[in-house]
């Protein structure tokens, strides 16, 4: 089963663009940029999506870039910038055919990258799976890195399998309740939709419209079961509902929409 992954990965090149997007402060970016360079399957660029204010990160991100083999690049914006523009403004710079997308503070399974990778195909986008794990005490990890990323690993509530994965059909929908912290698409299909809609302004309903609207296209979900883990803190929320959003959801879903009319190109 190896071999044949290892022979589709080399008959099957294609370059990938990663995104990591933070909104609060905190001293763990280092670890989580240490996670990705560690993945088994490298990316090809790697963009913050920074708009927590800290200015800390700047020099966080210039010393993780000399551990990096490939290019990370630090957006900063403002926090009132929406969700969607800052995704948009970071996939138009990126180059990759392939995009990655995690959410806030998290450490990624060493084969994250390869899990999604290995899964990708044509006419599909897919989901990977959030491991909340305990709270560990930030400072804990510079003291051995490696010693304390087991830890999370293994605190993780969530089975690794990734076995499982070659069983899960693709859907002609996607559901609420899977995971939108950790997914990958296409960047062809990103322009076909025109990106994000920048009318949005939670991060979960500008993801909810964003793959909906992939479906409506005809792209179909994936949910990788026991794969492509992303471990994050049980005291990271994924947010409060906006009012406005949902009923911007509601209409949107109602009429099968599938391009964004405030998108990445504008009108």
């Amino acid at each position: 089963m190896t071999h044949f992954f290892s022979y589709k990965l080399y008959l099957c090149p294609m370059t990938i663009s990663f995104f990591l997007t933070i909104s609060d402060q905190t001293d763990l970016l280092k670890h989580q940029i240490a996670s990705i360079i560690q993945q088994s399957q490298s990316t090809d660029e790697l963009y913050i999506i920074d708009s927590s204010g800290d200015e800390k990160n700047c020099d966080r991100v210039t010393q993780m870039q000399t551990q990096a083999s490939f290019v990370i690049e630090h957006l900063q914006f403002k926090p009132t910038d929406s969700f969607a523009k800052q995704l948009n403004t970071a996939i138009h710079r990126s180059k990759g055919d392939f995009l990655i997308l995690v959410n806030e503070h998290g450490f990624l399974h060493p084969k994250l990258i390869q899990h999604h990778r290995q899964f990708s195909k044509r006419g599909l986008f897919l989901h990977g799976v959030v491991s909340k794990t305990i709270t560990l005490p930030p400072l804990s990890f510079s003291e051995n890195f490696q010693s304390v990323y087991k830890k999370v690993r293994a605190s993780g509530n969530a089975f690794y399998f990734p076995l499982r994965s070659h069983f899960c059909r693709p859907k002609s929908f996607f559901a609420k309740e899977n995971e939108i912290q950790n997914i990958s698409f296409w960047r062809e299909d990103f322009n076909l939709i025109n990106g994000y809609d920048e009318d949005f302004h939670s991060p979960s309903y500008t993801q909810f419209d964003f793959l909906s609207r992939l479906t409506h296209l005809g792209v179909k979900s994936k949910s990788l079961k026991g794969a492509a883990f992303f471990y994050q803190p049980n005291k990271f929320s994924k947010g409060v509902p906006v009012a406005a959003d949902e009923k911007l959801l509601e209409k949107s879903l109602m009429k099968k929409r599938i391009v964004a009319l405030n998108g990445v190109e504008k009108n």
